[in-house]
């Protein structure tokens, strides 16, 4: 029989993603989940809104040191790729500010826990070619955003194109597959 393998990711964030102002599931919730994924021997990777891994720096720390990998989730939760739906007061940023505001958001994690930053997942799984071509030139080695539930095309891992970032290609970044159960 083949042996499945799942990627469990966390996004480190305020509360309901950009519209509240605190962090129970950060504060609270953090060790509640170390716990759990230490008595299940789970590995996953932690995606940081850069704004909070700032203001959360130990905790940052807690969770690399538990052995597990830490990730980029923006700078400000701020929708950096392709919108999939409307959402009332929220603008994509330009294609031309998203790398440098994913160097920033790396920089910060990287000044945190002191070495090189690999894994990324956009805002709300909102990706874009820009976004894909960005991971690439700063170094990336994988972008946890494509949404099953929306294009519902690639099934599996795959090296996206440097025109399409949804079709397969030549790009050294990995594209990873969500599944999330939206209805």
């Amino acid at each position: 029989m083949r042996e499945i393998q799942v990627v469990f990711g966390i996004d480190m964030e305020t509360d309901i993603g950009s519209w509240t102002p605190f962090y129970e599931g950060v504060t609270k919730g953090t060790p509640l989940l170390l716990n759990l994924f230490a008595k299940k021997s789970i590995p996953v990777t932690a995606f940081w809104v850069a704004d909070t891994a700032r203001r959360f720096p130990e905790i940052v720390r807690e969770i690399e040191s538990a052995a597990h990998e830490t990730g980029t989730h923006s700078l400000y939760h701020e929708t950096v790729g392709d919108s999939l739906f409307e959402i009332p007061g929220t603008y994509p940023l330009l294609p031309e500010e998203v790398q440098p505001r994913i160097k920033l958001a790396t920089d910060i994690l990287e000044d945190i826990v002191g070495h090189k930053v690999v894994s990324w997942r956009c805002p709300r799984l909102f990706g874009g070619t820009h976004v894909t071509n960005a991971l690439e030139a700063l170094g990336y080695e994988c972008d946890a955003t494509y949404p099953m539930y929306f294009y519902n095309e690639q099934l599996f891992p795959y090296h996206p194109s440097q025109e399409n970032w949804t079709e397969q290609g030549s790009l050294n970044l990995i594209e990873f597959i969500q599944f999330a159960d939206m209805g």
